[in-house]
């Protein structure tokens, strides 16, 4: 049961860094940037 949710959480995780990208390639590069780093720390 444990590792369905696991997986579960992954996928959503890789949804939401697809959609946090698409939303991030919108955005000036200096932003987009910040945005990265910020999502990345979050992911660590």
């Amino acid at each position: 049961m444990q590792e369905d949710k696991k997986a579960n959480l992954e996928i959503v995780t890789r949804l939401a860094g697809k959609v946090i990208k698409a939303t991030v390639s919108e955005l000036p590069h200096e932003v987009s940037e910040q945005a990265t780093v910020e999502v990345e720390k979050k992911n660590r």
